[in-house]
């Protein structure tokens, strides 16, 4: 939503992509190892710029596949 305006838009989505990967970087690195044992290894502690431009690819993703789903075009050929 956010990124739809160009340089502010940007700045704007990826400060809200870092303050929402702070929880998760913790909560993953906190919770990962102890009950998380059967993911990989390489899974159980993440880089917090890892989180970071994961969940950036998320929302453009999401964005692209979801958003074009749910977009309607009405229009009123009613005529006086």
């Amino acid at each position: 939503m956010w990124s739809k305006l160009p340089i502010i838009g940007w700045a704007l989505s990826l400060l809200f992509t870092i303050s929402s990967a702070i929880p998760f970087y913790y909560l993953w690195n906190y919770t990962a190892p102890k009950y998380f044992y059967q993911v990989p290894e390489v899974y159980q502690t993440l880089p917090f710029w890892d989180i970071v431009w994961l969940f950036m690819t998320i929302s453009i993703l999401k964005y692209i596949l979801v958003g074009g789903i749910f977009k309607s075009n009405t229009t009123n050929n009613i005529k006086k």
